[in-house]
C-alpha cells in the first residue's frame, strides 16, 4: 500500500470486464450515467475509411487519430458502485454495453489507487508521444505546404517568363514589380520578345523580362481613366 493510505473504499477500484470492442464505448456511457470509472487509454493512426489501398497504388493515404483502450477488455469503476453496477450488468433492458464485475474465488478483488500509478504513467507516457507526434506531423504539414507554395510560385515564374512582348526601339516603357525602377519612365533600345534592354537615362541601362515591361502611354490612360472617374 502507498504510504498514508487508510483504506478507504472510495480510494478504491472494483474491476469490470467486457468485450475488447466495447472498453470505451463501456467507460463512456458510465461515466455518462455518473459512475466514475476509467480505463487507460491512448491515441493511433489508422488509414481513414477507404484509404488502406492507396499505399499499394503508390498515393499518400490519409490518416485519422484513434483512441483505443491500453487494457482492451478492463474498466476500472469506485468501489462504491460495485453493488449497483453488478444489478446494472444484469439488466436485460441496460443501454450500456455489455460487461460483468470481474470476481476471483468468488469475491470480487478491489485495488487501491496506488496501485494505478503504473497505468496512469503508462497513459501520461502515451499521451505525451501523441502529442510529440502531433507537433511533429504538424510541422512537416507546414514544411510541405511552404514546399508546395514554392513549386506553385516557381511554377509561375517560369510561365511569366515564357511572355513574349514585342517593342520597337525608342518606345517610351515602365516597369511593373521592381520597386528600384518604381516611377522611371525608360526607352527601348533592343526588344527580343521574351526580353528588352532599355536605357533609363545616364548609364543605367538593364535587360529586364518582357513580362514587367509595359507601354508608358498605357500607365498615362489609366492615370486619366482615373482621374475621370
Amino acid at each position: 500500500m502507498a504510504k498514508g493510505y487508510k483504506g478507504r473504499r472510495e480510494d478504491r477500484w472494483c474491476i469490470l470486464r467486457t468485450s475488447a470492442g466495447r472498453t470505451l464505448p463501456l467507460a463512456r456511457s458510465l461515466a455518462a450515467a455518473g459512475f466514475e470509472v476509467w480505463t487507460p487509454m491512448r491515441v493511433i493512426k489508422r488509414a481513414a475509411p477507404g484509404q488502406a489501398r492507396r499505399l499499394v497504388l503508390g498515393v499518400r493515404r490519409r490518416m485519422v487519430e484513434v483512441e483505443v483502450p491500453i487494457l482492451p477488455g478492463i474498466v476500472f469503476a469506485r468501489a462504491p458502485h460495485m453493488e449497483a453496477l453488478a444489478y446494472l450488468s444484469l439488466d436485460p433492458a441496460s443501454e450500456h454495453p455489455s460487461f460483468s464485475v470481474f470476481q476471483n474465488a468468488g469475491r470480487a478483488p478491489e485495488v487501491s489507487d496506488a496501485s494505478m500509478v503504473g497505468l496512469r504513467a503508462v497513459e501520461a507516457e502515451a499521451a505525451a508521444f501523441t502529442d510529440a507526434e502531433r507537433e511533429a506531423a504538424s510541422r512537416e504539414e507546414a514544411r510541405r505546404a511552404r514546399a508546395e507554395q514554392l513549386r506553385t510560385q516557381n511554377a509561375q515564374m517560369r510561365a511569366l517568363r515564357r511572355v513574349k512582348k514585342e517593342f520597337s526601339r525608342g518606345d517610351q516603357v515602365v516597369i511593373a514589380d521592381m520597386p528600384a525602377l518604381a516611377g522611371l519612365t525608360g526607352t527601348v533600345e533592343v526588344s527580343t520578345g521574351t526580353a528588352a534592354t532599355i536605357h533609363f537615362g545616364g548609364s543605367l541601362r538593364m535587360k529586364i523580362e518582357a513580362w514587367r515591361v509595359f507601354p508608358a502611354a498605357l500607365l498615362e490612360q489609366r492615370g486619366k481613366t482615373h482621374i475621370a472617374a
